[in-house]
């Protein structure tokens, strides 16, 4: 929320169940902006999932088990998985839709926060394993030297 106020820019926030977007983001989302001023505070349009800024930033909500290719997009500069850990098609979403939808734009974020996920066979593990540790962060190199 903070970045969308400082800077137009296009923000995809990738949750797990569509379900929860509705029970538990959206209340987080409105309780952040409850002391927003209101020519910062952005619109939310309910149908599209989607909180429109006044500086034209927009953070689309996506329920990944019901669209994971919702994270494409044109323009976007940051892309967060929320709770990775838990993203049934993970591994899908991250080969098919990110690294493809990513590779020839430049300072692209890809935020993936996450619990530890119930199996340790689950993709969010082999990507943790190949991240490297800085600044209390893990850094997974991508294509064209993305993070």
């Amino acid at each position: 929320i903070e970045n969308a106020i400082k800077k137009s820019q296009k923000i995809r926030y990738g949750h797990p169940f569509l379900s929860e977007l509705t029970e538990i983001v959206i209340p987080i989302f409105d309780l952040i902006l409850s002391d927003c001023p209101e020519d910062l505070r952005p619109r939310y349009l309910q149908t599209r999932k989607v909180y429109i800024f006044p500086n034209g930033s927009e953070i689309k909500l996506i329920g990944l088990d019901k669209n994971p290719n919702g994270l494409r997009g044109n323009g976007i500069a940051i892309i967060i998985l929320d709770e990775a850990g838990f993203i049934n098609n993970l591994k899908y979403v991250y080969t098919s839709v990110i690294i493809p939808a990513t590779m020839k734009m430049e300072n692209i974020k890809i935020i993936m926060i996450s619990t530890p996920p119930e199996s340790p066979e689950h993709f969010f593990v082999e990507l943790m394993n190949r991240a490297q540790v800085s600044d209390n962060a893990f850094y997974l190199e991508l294509a064209q030297g993305t993070r």
